[in-house]
């Protein structure tokens, strides 16, 4: 299946996509494998970030069916992202998507 065009999310209203993160860029990666930050790709300044080493989730170049994936321990990882509170207000209905495509 090929696509003829890639979804940008900068095309969605700020007031609408509060973020949007890859795992395949603007991932900053420690020397141990962790992530320390993981940028906002939307242009909205929504990094998640953790500065202790044994929190941070891994960064898998070929995780997840040889894709690039960012691997949490059910443990004790996690990142955080300031101002978190204000991604939802009101009525607002959190959304998670993922997608795995392969391109052929």
């Amino acid at each position: 299946m090929r696509f003829s065009s890639v979804f940008n999310p900068r095309s969605v209203a700020s007031v609408i996509l509060r973020g949007w993160w890859r795992a395949d860029t603007g991932v900053t990666v420690s020397g141990s494998g962790g992530v320390s930050q993981w940028d906002d790709l939307s242009g909205n300044n929504n990094p998640f970030v953790q500065a202790t080493d044994g929190y941070r989730p891994l960064h898998e170049d070929n995780g997840y069916q040889g894709l690039p994936s960012i691997r949490f321990d059910g443990t004790n990882d996690f990142l955080s992202a300031n101002g978190v509170a204000s991604f939802f207000t009101g009525n607002d209905i959190p959304w998670v998507f993922s997608s795995l495509l392969s391109v052929s």
